[in-house]
């Protein structure tokens, strides 16, 4: 034993085989070290009681690691690392940051009492859980690890995008409408009527066919054949008279029989094969010719409402209506967007 200054003794050994001075229990004063690393370094017999084997004896002391704080020693044979030792929390310091966002997981001066966010690469459209969560289970004291982080919570979102519409797919075949700058469908998405498809009627071709049916009732065109009906008999055949239809007789309809492909007059229910001038007008067959128009002169109620007159054009095997002012259709945005889904 050395004596340092008058009042104070010190071991002359301070290595693993010194000893202790005197029994702590009867010794007062405060035990601090410099650092963590201090700390861990500290010897059993400084740590035990004098000739004491029981080391659960030891558990419970503090000591006060400079700048630090107090630290309980809770594991004896983990005495030489942080696994060792518990830092006391200050009731009047509590630290109460759980959580801490970080651009990326950090090397040095690592909280393991802290949940550390980055920001994940699997972000969720409408902006939430936009980080994943990461503990470090490493020892602080020892040499950074890498491995020791584990991650205990991250977002990773599924969106099913199976019912929409690619961009890929805007006004192609089999795919959806493109839409002008007021929301309308472009011209060149929509197809023209045909002689043998139903489609839409452009602006000028409806100016048109306006004027053709004005100057049709005005009676313009002389080479118009007119005709008051179409008939289609509901049991049997019609039987049609061969003989002429007086002049003297001047109310008789003008009429199609379908079943017959010819045009008839109709009088007093009997139907009339041959009356006068009739080859004048529908030829000496009394059937449609091709590239002739055929106008039904009279009015007819469709649901409620008078329809005008239909305009035909026939062949050696029927009639065919052209165009009906009430056969124009009139669509909404809507309706036409439905032709293409």
């Amino acid at each position: 034993m050395a004596l340092k200054q008058a009042n104070t003794l010190a071991p002359s050994n301070v290595s693993a085989t010194g000893f202790a001075l005197a029994d702590a229990r009867h010794i007062g004063g405060h035990k601090v070290v410099a650092s963590l690393t201090a700390l861990y370094a500290l010897q059993d017999w400084q740590l035990l009681n004098p000739g004491e084997t029981d080391t659960a004896l030891a558990l419970g002391q503090q000591w006060y690691v400079k700048g630090i704080g107090f630290y309980r020693l809770t594991n004896w044979a983990n005495r030489k690392t942080s696994s060792g030792w518990i830092k006391e929390v200050d009731p009047n310091n509590i630290d109460t940051t759980l959580f801490q966002i970080v651009s990326a997981l950090p090397t040095s001066g690592i909280n393991k009492n802290r949940i550390y966010l980055v920001a994940s690469a699997n972000r969720d459209p409408n902006g939430k859980n936009i980080y994943a969560e990461y503990i470090y289970t490493g020892d602080t004291s020892a040499t950074y690890d890498a491995t020791k982080w584990e991650k205990i919570g991250e977002y990773t979102p599924t969106v099913d995008l199976s019912p929409y519409m690619k961009l890929e797919q805007k006004g192609v075949a089999n795919g959806v409408a493109t839409l002008d700058a007021k929301g309308k469908v472009t011209d060149g998405q929509l197809w023209n009527a045909t002689s043998e498809n139903h489609g839409l009627m452009s602006e000028e071709d409806k100016k048109i066919l306006d004027t053709i049916n004005d100057e049709l009732y005005a009676g313009k065109y002389s080479d118009v054949c007119k005709f008051d009906d179409i008939f289609t008999p509901l049991i049997g055949d019609v039987e049609i008279l061969q003989q002429s239809l007086s002049e003297s007789v001047v109310n008789y309809a003008i009429i199609y029989l379908t079943t017959k492909n010819m045009f008839v007059a109709r009088y007093e229910g009997k139907y009339y094969k041959n009356w006068a001038h009739r080859a004048e007008t529908f030829g000496a067959s009394n059937t449609p010719v091709e590239g002739k128009l055929y106008l039904k002169k009279g009015q007819i109620s469709v649901a409620g409402s008078i329809a005008s007159p239909t305009l035909y054009t026939g062949d050696s095997k029927g009639l065919y209506p052209l165009a009906n002012q009430n056969d124009i259709q009139v669509m909404s945005n809507e309706e036409i967007d439905a032709l293409f889904t």
